[in-house]
């Protein structure tokens, strides 16, 4: 096991304003990871409806171009969701 003090991410923070730094720093994270949640439940919901039959949300092509698509979607949606994580400040 390691000792605490040789990692300094895992000392308490003392003063008010790490605890204020810490928090807005869990706080943004928090609403990453819960917008990129949102947009992928909206988008498999989207995708589910679109497989039924239920909506055609895409007139511009029938079969494998609405797939693709929804694929280009959840690529970018990752993308987005990686670049922001990474982006975060240390």
């Amino acid at each position: 096991m390691s000792d605490s003090t040789e990692d300094p991410e895992k000392t308490p923070s003392t003063t008010e304003a790490e605890q204020r730094e810490e928090g807005e720093v869990v706080a943004k994270g928090l609403i990453r990871t819960a917008a990129i949640s949102i947009f992928s439940v909206l988008l498999l919901v989207v995708g589910l409806l679109q497989a039924t039959g239920y909506v055609d949300l895409f007139p511009f092509g029938e079969g494998i171009i609405q797939w693709l698509v929804f694929v280009l979607l959840g690529l970018i949606l990752v993308s987005i969701g990686l670049w922001s994580w990474r982006s975060e400040p240390s």
